[in-house]
């Protein structure tokens, strides 16, 4: 007969309580974010005599509801230790450059693609309003970043909200119903004046919403669910979207914007249908390691992912630690075989063998497994 574990109820207990935490804190955080947000959108449309410097100083707060809301989650259910945890990854930016040229440029090439499509099917391309303003387009761009969605909204969606959906549903499942909830956060500009929204069809809009927030999933997963890169995708889209002119202005032609939610929603489509890694759900490996405090501080250093499994990324030495321990159970002899196979590193069919870092850097850095 065998005996009952007397400490499985308890870990299965603890499990379920994390999980109804995390269910919470999410809660939390969407509540908080729709009441900061749409409340002051509600203020801006219900008192239309305000003064324009008050509606635009409410514009630019109601944007930061999503970052705010994640840093009051956080700082609530985790603490100051798990606030610090949060930023570190929010801000890691070790990365390699080609994770944030892709962000920066691959929007303004869908931009200017769907342009040259417009203009090639008949349509009347309008001038930009960056010609010949190229200091005021600067500044306008770094009002953008800086006062704009990118940092008032990226702490939030995919810094907080897209790394608790994906340790429940997955990174795919989770980048759509985020960006189903990131719909419907922009529904109300639709009816505000002077946004926008207001001058977009309200579908395509939508619908491009939903296959941005698949996009974005699949770098914030391929890149540790760092913030950064988000935050210059964001911005380059916001950006590009003012410099180069495929939005309707006036109830004008639609033919260029119709163009580019249709490259979206293709390119949203192959990145849920090719393979890619598997997320380290909150995307810090320190919660996984808690028995060396020497190999956490190296992880957090070195930043070098080197195997994606089903537990997360792990770093070379995690790995090496685990084959050592496979190693004791096996015959001397045979111990001896395999250590001598993964030291040397000769064997391909080794399933111990780390991946190398050429296979890391490979490109283009999508699809990784």
């Amino acid at each position: 007969m065998i005996a009952a574990d007397p400490g499985r109820p308890q870990t299965l207990a603890m499990g379920q309580t994390a999980r109804s935490n995390k269910v919470s804190a999410l809660a939390i955080f969407c509540m908080l974010t729709f009441g900061w947000t749409w409340g002051l959108w509600a203020i801006i449309m219900l008192l239309p005599g305000l003064q324009s410097a008050v509606k635009t100083a409410l514009m630019l707060a109601s944007a930061f509801g999503p970052s705010l809301a994640g840093l009051v989650t956080v700082t609530v259910f985790d603490g100051v230790p798990g606030l610090k945890r949060w930023l570190l990854r929010c801000l890691f930016w070790r990365l390699g450059w080609g994770w944030f040229a892709i962000a920066a440029l691959v929007p303004l090439f869908a931009m200017a693609i769907a342009l040259g499509l417009h203009a090639a099917l008949g349509g009347i391309v309008p001038a930009s309003p960056a010609a010949g303003h190229l200091w005021l387009s600067v500044l306008i761009v770094v009002q953008i970043f800086v006062l704009g969605g990118p940092l008032g909204e990226e702490f939030g969606w995919r810094g907080y909200a897209l790394p608790v959906l994906s340790r429940h549903i997955g990174w795919r499942g989770a980048s759509i119903a985020l960006g189903v909830v990131w719909a419907i956060w922009h529904l109300p500009l639709f009816w505000m004046a002077g946004t926008s929204q207001a001058t977009l069809p309200m579908l395509p809009f939508l619908a491009g919403t939903i296959a941005l927030s698949v996009l974005f999933a699949r770098l914030a997963v391929n890149t540790r669910f760092s913030v950064l890169p988000a935050i210059c995708l964001h911005g380059a889209i916001n950006a590009g979207s003012w410099a180069i002119p495929v939005t309707p202005q006036g109830g004008g032609d639609q033919q260029a914007y119709l163009i580019v939610t249709g490259i979206l929603l293709l390119a949203a489509l192959g990145c849920l249908i090719k393979s890619g890694p598997v997320a380290a759900t909150d995307g810090v490996e320190r919660q996984r390691l808690q028995g060396c405090a020497r190999l956490v501080r190296r992880i957090g250093k070195s930043g070098q992912v080197i195997h994606e499994g089903q537990r997360g990324t792990l770093h070379a030495s995690v790995l090496r630690s685990k084959h050592r321990r496979k190693h004791r159970t096996l015959p001397p002899a045979a111990r001896q075989r395999r250590r001598s196979c993964c030291k040397m590193q000769k064997h391909r069919s080794c399933p111990h063998r780390p991946i190398s870092k050429r296979w890391l850097h490979s490109w283009p850095p999508f699809g990784t497994t």
